[in-house]
């Protein structure tokens, strides 16, 4: 769990370039999203739409491949995030383009979780005024596979994605059934791994939610709009870039509990094993 968290800081500059990076994509996206309300209906709207999927690409697929390579400086025992370069935005194949747009929606899941888990205790209270114990009861029962299907799937992509940085063939997407047999056959480690994951989540919800009730108190009034003046956009643009670095923290060090993950269950490449 330390080497986790220690993992993204190992080198603070490169963090930062993530984060910046991202900054530079989001207000390059959120510039095209206001460009298309002035060509709603015409030629401009088709040139907006295809700038708008081509940022949202090259953003999913950066991500993807820069994970992909953060997994494999940990397994071949460099304990930090890896520059960034060129070939990260490379196409590397029709799977890991799909793979890509799949991690993009469990970014944003893990972004939601992060937001949202101090406070799903309080859909359940009883009666009087509430749900009573036996509708608590089913209502939990539900949210409980509900959640263990999630996380089965999430595991099994992931699994996916370690073989894909292990092995570089992008077919480790596709064998399910051997990536469900590795999970079932690792059940201890499984298990610790998703104990370990959803301690990281807690720390990430705590450090967001106490964040906010800061930046609350703190946030000048009349800032809400970064169009408003220079003074509303410098400081909107901070603020992104500020929440995008304890974002990507989290996020990195849930890619080295992967990484560890997947040489416990004998996924490393040679290399690494050589070293061990």
């Amino acid at each position: 769990m330390l080497k986790a968290l220690c993992f993204p800081l190992r080198k603070p500059s490169r963090l930062l370039s993530l984060a910046l990076m991202q900054s530079v994509l989001l207000w390059l996206l959120f510039s095209v999203i206001d460009l298309s309300e002035d060509h709603p209906f015409d030629w401009g709207a088709l040139v907006v739409t295809l700038l708008l999927v081509l940022v949202l690409f090259v953003n999913v697929n950066w991500m993807h491949n820069y994970l992909a390579s953060s997994l494999r400086c940990t397994y071949s025992g460099r304990m930090s995030l890896p520059r960034l370069a060129f070939c990260h935005f490379h196409v590397i194949g029709f799977r890991p383009a799909v793979s890509s747009v799949v991690l993009s929606v469990y970014f944003l899941l893990f972004l939601a979780v992060t937001q949202m888990l101090p406070f799903p205790l309080q859909d359940y209270h009883f009666a009087p005024g509430g749900m009573s114990l036996g509708e608590a009861l089913n209502r939990l029962a539900a949210d409980v596979i509900a959640v263990l299907l999630v996380v089965s799937i999430t595991l099994i992509y992931f699994v996916g994605l370690a073989r894909f940085a292990a092995e570089g063939r992008s077919p480790a997407f596709a064998a399910l059934k051997a990536n469900l047999r590795m999970l079932l056959n690792n059940k201890r480690a499984t298990l610790r791994r998703v104990l370990r994951q959803l301690v990281i989540m807690g720390i990430a919800a705590l450090v967001f939610y106490f964040g906010a009730e800061v930046v609350y108190e703190i946030w000048p009034s009349g800032l809400d709009d970064p169009t408003e003046g220079l003074h509303a956009a410098i400081t909107m643009a901070v603020a992104l870039f500020v929440a995008l670095c304890v974002l990507l923290y989290f996020w990195y060090a849930s890619a080295h509990l992967v990484a560890q993950y997947a040489i416990k269950i004998g996924l490393a490449p040679p290399q690494h094993k050589r070293s061990s």
